[in-house]
């Protein structure tokens, strides 16, 4: 089962990432990479649902690998359409794919690309140190980065 990213604030143990009727869970962990431009970033979406049922977040991580440059976690209540249109529509504006289509992905220049994870130690990969902690969170108080764009080039 995918993980739910440790740094959404939502208690871990009451939440997991909602699966469509096919079983697919719907997390996005995005990677842009170019040597010359020095662009080495990621993007994490992520559907959140509660454990029981019927309260759903969008979560969207991003930054340089190694570094949160911004977060951003959207309540949608019981709305879980708008909900999958808020995590698609940012998939589409990241990668330029719809994600009904993601097995059938194609990259595109400036855009993000899709990658596979594990999550056999999901704590592990997940979790950053507390201090990158207090920053996201001193951060997302202020307002910083609600968009998710840490960049101009998409």
């Amino acid at each position: 089962r995918s993980a739910v990213d440790a740094q959404c604030g939502l208690d871990l143990s009451s939440v997991h990432i909602w699966e469509d009727d096919s079983g697919a869970p719907w997390n996005a962990s995005l990677m842009q990479a170019n040597i010359q431009r020095n662009n080495n970033k990621y993007y994490i979406i992520q559907l959140i649902e509660s454990d029981s049922g019927g309260q759903y977040w969008v979560w969207n991580r991003w930054g340089r690998v190694n570094r949160v440059a911004g977060s951003k976690l959207f309540p949608f209540g019981s709305d879980l359409a708008g909900a999958k249109a808020e995590f698609e529509s940012k998939f589409r504006a990241k990668t330029k794919n719809a994600w009904a289509d993601r097995d059938n992905f194609v990259v595109y220049p400036k855009k993000y690309t899709m990658i596979e994870v594990s999550y056999e130690d999901s704590d592990e990969e997940l979790d950053d140190d507390d201090d990158d902690k207090k920053k996201k969170k001193k951060k997302n108080k202020k307002g910083k980065g609600d968009d998710g764009d840490d960049d101009d080039d998409d």
